[in-house]
Formats: C-alpha cells, sequence, structure tokens
C-alpha cells in the first residue's frame, strides 16, 4: 500500500469520526490535543482502518503510545509491509 494512499485514508477516517475538516487534519496533528481523541476513540479507529485496508492491527498497548496522525499512518505501514511479508513466506 502507498504511503500516500495510507496518509488519506487515515486523515479521512479521523474527519470522519472527530467532524474536522480534512483539510485541519495533518499528519503532525496530535490525536488527543488537536484531535480530541482519547483511548477509547483510538481503538475504534483502529478498527476502521482495519476494516478499510484489510490489514490486521494488533490492538496493544502501542495504540495509547500514538501521539500523532503520522503515528497511526507509520503503524499501519508497518503492519500492512509484515503481513504482506508473512503472506509470501512458505
Amino acid at each position: 500500500m502507498e504511503r500516500d494512499r495510507v496518509a488519506s485514508l487515515v486523515r479521512a477516517s479521523l474527519a470522519k469520526q472527530t467532524g474536522f475538516k480534512l483539510d485541519d487534519i495533518s499528519l503532525e496533528s496530535t490525536l488527543d490535543r488537536d484531535l480530541g481523541l482519547d483511548s477509547l476513540d483510538a481503538l475504534e479507529l483502529a478498527d476502521v482502518l482495519e476494516e478499510e485496508t484489510g490489514v490486521l492491527l494488533a490492538i496493544d498497548s502501542r495504540i495509547k503510545s500514538m501521539l500523532t496522525v503520522k503515528d497511526l499512518v507509520d503503524w499501519l505501514m508497518s503492519a500492512g509491509d509484515a503481513q504482506a511479508g508473512a503472506e509470501v513466506m512458505p
């Protein structure tokens, strides 16, 4: 999956969940201070992203350490890369 596409999906999901305009959500936006997400919101977002991308996210304590939109994009990219590698292995 392309990084720009993942970033667009994350930003669009955040806009839908938070009510913020897409243009107001950048990679540097903080999830809690700028967008008002709490830990439950972050878990719901992870579920939505799993559904939209088909990438299974290991929902664990890492979701609580996500500070910015970029952190979410990096996490999703990493999970997608790991799954792609696992699918190639015998």
